[in-house]
């Protein structure tokens, strides 16, 4: 009986940790958006997937997207429990493939470092695209030797 106590009170504990986590990320977000707070990430997401020439989009408090009409690719930028999560949709050759990367809170504290986090960030998006295409590249070229 004493376990189910237990369990019970550590249940509960995780659940309000998690509640007290929420509400302060919606205080942090009703100072200061999620565009203002993260305007350095997003441009430089921009530029790179679409050469300044993309879109933001702000769907609720703590989800931005940047996105291009007819593009094949979207980027989704979340706050959530005090982390930034980037979640990069591409699509190659009728492939969609998703880059995710978490940025934390101690990654995020001034602009400086939003710079050089981001960086990387685009190096492994880079790198993982240019992998992404020598598969399907050898794929095409195994299949035109066969026939």
């Amino acid at each position: 009986m004493i376990w189910w106590i237990i369990i019970l009170s550590i249940i509960c504990l995780v659940l309000y940790l998690i509640y007290w986590l929420r509400v302060r990320d919606k205080k942090d977000l009703e100072q200061k958006s999620m565009f203002d707070r993260f305007y350095i990430i997003i441009n430089a997401i921009n530029n790179e997937a679409f050469e300044g020439e993309g879109q933001v989009g702000i769907t609720k408090d703590n989800i931005v997207t940047v996105y291009k009409d007819k593009a094949k690719q979207s980027i989704h930028l979340k706050y959530m429990l005090r982390d930034l999560h980037i979640i990069w949709f591409y699509e190659f050759h009728s492939k969609q493939i998703t880059i995710a990367n978490v940025i934390r809170k101690d990654e995020i504290p001034n602009l400086f470092m939003q710079k050089t986090v981001i960086s990387v960030i685009i190096q492994k998006v880079r790198a993982k695209k240019k992998i992404h295409r020598e598969k399907l590249d050898q794929k095409n070229k195994l299949i035109h030797d066969i026939t």
